[in-house]
């Protein structure tokens, strides 16, 4: 909120897909697809803006940023392509890779597919690189780790994939960035969720859960979020966090640096959910036996019930969100 009372969020451009047409020549009709926006997404520059689609017009659809000529006018949002034709049912989740050559995207899609399209800068266009496949059913959401190595896909058979990235100019990638060829194979299926898994997202581990950097997190129908971690080269379930809602968890959230965690859920409450180093944890709660794997690593800080459930929770919408409720 501005000092005024007023919102500082505007509307700076609405975008909408280009009107269908139905018939030729001097007879014919003019209609929206009506298809669902379910997921949208930018690139690691923000430059580029990706949205995906359901039936009946099963898409993506790609955005650029054009920056203004003068001070007079403002940025837009340039329609660049539309990608289809590969997955057959509706696509529920996109992400870009953290890369920015060759720029990548995930797709995951209802017919339980991940597709990964790479943009040709010769071509102006996105071709299908690879198709991943093993999920038995809907594939809802799809997330990379912070250096492109690791994709993560979830989806309504319970279980969580990890997939292994080798992508141009990264470890085990082509040295030639720029260059097509990423190859992909995965590494590891975690199954203790007991229902549809509805959202996954990488996090820093901060020390406290197994020996890499990065920790795997999964949101789900059953009411809980997993911590997934790698340690030896396998990846396991190093804790399960159930107290926090009483419902479906649609949608995960990470703070910058991992500090805190947002969840979104069926019982219309946010989670806020505070990450503690061991040495934090001992001292805050020494009654506790601690260990290495602190129970306490994310403690639910606070809950908001003054909003719906979110399908879709970028963290800046929750910081407005949160200083909203704030004001009221």
């Amino acid at each position: 909120m501005s000092s005024t009372g007023k919102s500082a969020l505007t509307c700076e451009q609405t975008l909408r897909p280009d009107l269908l047409t139905f018939g030729a020549a001097d007879n014919f009709v003019q209609y929206e697809s009506g298809a669902t926006a379910w997921h949208c997404c930018f690139s690691t520059d923000g430059q580029w803006l990706a949205a995906c689609y359901g039936a009946p017009d099963l898409c993506i659809r790609v955005w650029k940023i054009v920056p203004a000529q003068d001070a007079s006018k403002k940025d837009c949002w340039e329609f660049q392509n539309t990608i289809s034709g590969i997955q057959e049912r509706t696509i529920r989740a996109i992400a870009f890779a953290p890369i920015l050559s060759p720029l990548i995207l995930a797709s995951g899609s209802f017919d339980g597919t991940i597709c990964i399209w790479e943009y040709s800068s010769t071509l102006k266009d996105w071709e299908c690189a690879a198709q991943l496949e093993g999920h038995e059913n809907e594939v809802k959401s799809v997330a990379w780790n912070a250096t492109g190595s690791l994709l993560a896909s979830c989806s309504r058979d319970k279980s969580v994939w990890l997939w292994e990235c080798f992508l141009p100019g990264t470890v085990g990638g082509s040295d030639n960035v720029g260059s097509s060829g990423a190859d992909f194979e995965c590494i590891a299926v975690l199954s203790s969720h007991q229902a549809d898994v509805k959202d996954v997202k990488f996090c820093p581990s901060h020390g406290a859960y197994g020996e890499g950097e990065e920790i795997l997190l999964s949101a789900s129908y059953d009411d809980t979020i997993k911590i997934w971690a790698e340690e030896y080269g396998d990846w396991y379930c190093a804790a399960s966090i159930s107290n926090v809602h009483t419902s479906t968890i649609w949608s995960l959230a990470i703070s910058p640096g991992g500090g805190r965690i947002v969840s979104a859920s069926a019982d219309k409450s946010l989670g806020i959910l505070k990450c503690y180093s061991n040495t934090e944890a001992k001292a805050k709660f020494p009654e506790e036996d601690t260990g290495r794997y602190v129970v306490h690593y994310f403690m639910v800080q606070q809950r908001i019930r003054r909003f719906m459930p979110l399908n879709i929770l970028p963290f800046f919408t929750l910081v407005s969100l949160l200083l909203l409720a704030t004001a009221l």
